[in-house]
């Protein structure tokens, strides 16, 4: 019995660490189809962010995706921001620091398919502005959702279509490294990107009724952009060249 008050006086005396709120949040959509099935949609996310004791601010998110069809992927990021930028590991855009630097809109954001999907992969993203000057890099991985490789996604490709075994292959990501910079005074933003290769070999996917590949919005290949905007009220004035 003393072993034990002693043991809870110990504990009470001790400070008890921060405890980071969470927030927990999800969807759930459902349609019925003229086919008579039904098509439900969920998502499930937590995410958390605490105040660290030399000024930094940490952030983590969790979320699982599941549709009807037992499709289920879950994806997470942790962020560490402060005075330096921020810097993002896990799910990311998968084009975010090339366009942080095409203020010119000359490539639209990499999509997952034609319904505009906006497409993430998982990477590395940091971020920083100082005196008017911004800068942006990134590296994507070569993994899918599930962590496979693209040699492996490509070995299963058995199809007597180059172009469906293409297809199917690119439902991975490329492995690549983007960088941006933009700087803006008095109204004039000015910027460069560059991409050292496919944002995401997921903006394909194959016509089953033809085999042939069709392309969606993004970045297909290692290219760069530069551009610059200029802001009279409400009007915007731009203009962006891509080169291959």
């Amino acid at each position: 019995m003393n072993k034990t008050l002693i043991a809870l006086a110990i504990a009470a005396a001790l400070p008890v660490a921060a405890q980071a709120d969470a927030t927990i949040s999800g969807t759930l959509t459902s349609k019925y189809k003229n086919t008579g099935a039904i098509d439900t949609d969920s998502r499930l996310s937590v995410a958390s962010s605490e105040v660290l004791a030399n000024g930094m601010t940490a952030t983590a998110t969790f979320s699982i995706t599941a549709d009807t069809d037992d499709d289920t992927e879950n994806s997470g990021t942790a962020t560490l921001s402060g005075d330096f930028g921020s810097l993002t590991v896990g799910s990311i855009d998968a084009d975010g620091a090339f366009q942080a630097g095409d203020v010119g809109g000359a490539v639209p954001d990499t999509t997952d398919s034609t319904s505009s999907t906006a497409s993430t992969v998982y990477g590395v993203h940091f971020s920083g502005s100082v005196a008017g000057l911004t800068v942006a890099a990134q590296l994507n991985a070569n993994t899918g959702a599930t962590g496979g490789s693209a040699a492996a996604v490509a070995a299963t490709a058995n199809s007597a279509s180059s172009n469906y075994a293409a297809a199917v292959a690119s439902t991975v990501k490329t492995k690549s490294t983007q960088m941006s910079a933009t700087y803006e005074v008095n109204g004039l933003t000015v910027g460069y990107s560059y991409a050292s290769a496919d944002a995401t070999n997921a903006n394909t996917n194959v016509d089953h009724s033809d085999s042939t590949v069709v392309a969606h919005n993004g970045v297909h290949e290692g290219q760069s952009v530069i551009g610059a905007s200029y802001a009279m009220g409400d009007l915007v004035v731009s203009v962006g060249k891509q080169n291959k």
